[in-house]
């Protein structure tokens, strides 16, 4: 079997202009947030949603995992071919990588990318994102508080780490039963989850979860703690209701468990708020994040512990430049921040506290 666009290959002018004409579309489609929300992510995408996940959602497996590998393997079946008899010349072979790069360019953002370029969640919300140490430090007090009151509840002793009640196939299931945006959109979308297949590989790469962005399936890597996994399967799902941007769906992610029936899950919500409001106290003032660490009961800190010395385990060399090549991903789709676009969460979490009266 190989990949053969031989006869597209000879006439490359018209892929290499559809690939141009892409990227100035994409120029100007960013700066009209307000048609992207309108007519992109409130309507089309919702609807391509309904569609795909009507045969996606049936398979309990991931069918994009197994797409992925299928993709590989013909990839590295066909560059075995060309250099083992070399009857295409490299102009051939440049030739079919443009072809190649421009649908996938035209695929990612018609299905799901062109949700980076929607309007910010915090203009939605009527958030102003700036805080001060002070507020941030009562949101960090109250969501401490919460973990505390919330491990009581889930019957778990002070110096032991919390017990996840059920198995992570549950889990995803309890994520999707009541699954919560704060604002509504035409057309409802109900995310669900799955296991990845390549969880090890996500593990090295120091990654949780990724959604595919053409099978549109939420990819969760199973082998972490269950206290991290409810928070990645919850962040993946916001980005399957179509919340592109990495703090926003941190937001979300936190939000929908927060308002979950289920009490774990709840205390997933405020254990996931706490790391993040922590290592942001902890940026501008050790002291103070240090004196409220000997507050966290002894327990909470073996929950955070447990996270820490599983993603310790699969440290390696190519880790760092993975997460390089992510980091620059997010920035040329709008997220200035990058990778740590993740960490400014903490803005949510304070308006969200001050808009609930949380903080007075």
């Amino acid at each position: 079997m190989r990949l053969r666009v031989l006869h597209a290959a000879q006439k490359p002018l018209p892929w290499i202009l559809f690939l141009a004409f892409q990227l100035l579309s994409l120029k100007m489609i960013k700066n009209n947030p307000q048609w992207v929300e309108e007519y992109y992510s409130s309507f089309f995408y919702p609807l391509l949603f309904q569609i795909q996940s009507r045969f996606f959602a049936f398979f309990s497996f991931s069918l994009g995992d197994l797409f992925y590998a299928l993709a590989l393997l013909l990839f590295l079946y066909n560059c075995y071919r060309y250099f083992k008899y070399k009857k295409q010349n490299f102009k051939w072979l440049f030739f079919n990588l443009i072809i190649l790069v421009s649908l996938i360019h035209f695929f990612f953002y018609m299905s799901w990318g062109l949700n980076y370029f929607r309007i910010p969640l915090h203009q939605k919300l009527n958030y102003t994102l700036d805080y001060t140490e002070e507020s941030l430090t009562k949101t960090l007090l109250y969501h401490l508080d919460q973990t505390h009151r919330l491990r009581q509840q889930l019957n778990t002793a002070d110096s032991l780490a919390v017990v996840a009640p059920y198995n992570k196939k549950k889990l995803i299931g309890l994520i999707q039963e009541n699954y919560t945006v704060p604002f509504h959109t035409q057309k409802k979308v109900t995310p669900f989850g799955k296991v990845s297949w390549w969880s090890y590989l996500l593990s090295y790469a120091g990654y949780g979860g990724y959604l595919n962005p053409f099978t549109l399936e939420s990819q969760i890597n199973n082998l972490q703690p269950p206290l991290s996994f409810v928070s990645t399967a919850a962040h993946e799902m916001a980005h399957q209701c179509g919340i592109a941007a990495e703090d926003e769906a941190n937001f979300i992610a936190f939000y929908t468990l927060a308002q979950h029936t289920d009490p774990y899950l709840r205390f997933s919500a405020h254990a996931f708020a706490v790391r993040y409001l922590y290592y942001d106290l902890y940026r501008f003032s050790p002291e103070t994040a240090k004196e409220i660490r000997y507050q966290m009961h002894p327990g909470l800190l073996k929950d955070f512990e447990k996270i820490a010395i599983f993603w310790k385990q699969f440290e390696n060399p190519f880790e760092p430049y993975l997460k390089q090549f992510y980091h620059q991903f997010l920035v040329a789709n709008g997220q200035k921040k990058g990778l740590k676009s993740y960490s400014a969460i903490v803005g949510y979490l304070v308006a969200h506290c001050e808009e609930n009266s949380t903080l007075k």
